[in-house]
């Protein structure tokens, strides 16, 4: 759901940006569950690789 803005969102989230904030203004789709979780498993998968 969130791959094509991938780089978008991990930008505003290491600037410390809220994901509430990412979501209604700069994706203005998704849920804070569903982003959390997303940001949570694609960190993961960096630090493995």
């Amino acid at each position: 759901m969130y791959d094509n803005e991938q780089e978008k969102i991990f930008h505003l989230y290491k600037l410390g940006m809220p994901l509430h904030k990412i979501i209604s203004t700069h994706l203005e789709y998704g849920k804070y569950l569903s982003l959390k979780e997303y940001i949570e498993k694609r960190e993961a998968k960096i630090s493995i690789s």
